[in-house]
């Protein structure tokens, strides 16, 4: 957590000093958000993580080719259990996309790749009248993205994207305690799997340069671990400027895993400092 706010004020300071030509080359976003499980409000979590790209080569047919370092902590609570996580993790990794600003008469094109590495961080408690359970979870994962996005020329539907997320761990290592003794325990099976989809419905001009977009989300994701089908959908709200990516978007989910005492309500919040500043 000290690391990823350090490396957000850092970034913060030195982003209004960077030069035409780089600014033009890099991301720079902060995120976050909660959830609760419908029927158990006590059973809840909360993220906060930072992400960055600069892509140091662009071709004048439309191809990029960059870096990405990512962090995450999150933290989750069940009151049933007794149970509390803390996870950090944090990743980088090789990035390429591919801008087509005449795809058709009304559309342009633009397709996002990246793979790298990620390392998770995972520590347990749990403490109840028998005793108490401590377990830290080591992973390093391999993961891989998509970000396909079609930009229409119209205020009417302007965007449709769809993101592909893929990870799939190569190392675990799982040490955990129960009143000070070690027993055996086996590292959670990370693989996961998600597709989402956005679709804008209208941009709202709220003056000659700032515009609203309100937008419908649909999605599944599988998770290996504990065998799970998740289907999730809600909406969000952006704002962006003229011809920019969204700047400042929030969000809210619904996902729904087949059974009630599962299903949960996400609430998230994403900022793009470089579209905010520039």
């Amino acid at each position: 957590m000290k690391k990823i706010t350090v490396m957000l004020l850092l970034l913060m300071a030195v982003t209004p000093l960077l030069g035409q030509t780089f600014k033009e080359r890099v991301n720079f976003s902060i995120f976050g958000g909660v959830w609760s499980k419908q029927t158990n409000i006590n059973n809840n979590g909360k993220n906060i993580g930072v992400y960055l790209d600069y892509l140091p080569y662009k071709s004048q047919n439309g191809w990029t080719v960059g870096f990405f370092a990512v962090g995450n902590y999150s933290n989750f609570k069940d009151n049933l259990t007794k149970y509390e996580a803390d996870v950090k993790e944090y990743g980088l990794g090789g990035t390429f996309g591919y801008y087509d600003d005449a795809f058709s008469k009304s559309n342009q094109l633009f397709l996002g790749f990246s793979f790298g590495w990620k390392h998770i961080d995972d520590k347990g408690i749990s403490q109840n009248r028998w005793g108490r359970y401590e377990g830290i979870d080591k992973v390093e994962l391999a993961t891989a993205n998509i970000n396909f996005n079609l930009l229409k020329r119209s205020n009417i539907f302007p965007r449709t994207q769809i993101l592909l997320t893929f990870q799939i761990p190569f190392t675990s290592v799982k040490e955990a305690h129960w009143n000070n003794e070690t027993v055996k325990s086996e590292s959670w099976n990370r693989t996961y799997i998600e597709v989402l989809a956005k679709e804008s419905i209208v941009n709202l001009g709220l003056n000659t340069k700032l515009y609203l977009s309100p937008k419908i989300i649909g999605g599944y994701a599988y998770s290996k671990g504990d065998n799970k089908n998740v289907y999730m959908i809600g909406g969000e709200v952006a704002l962006h400027k003229q011809y920019k990516d969204d700047f400042l978007s929030v969000y809210c989910l619904y996902k729904v895993s087949g059974q009630r005492d599962d299903n949960t309500f996400v609430f998230g919040l994403n900022m793009n400092l470089i579209s905010l500043i520039f």
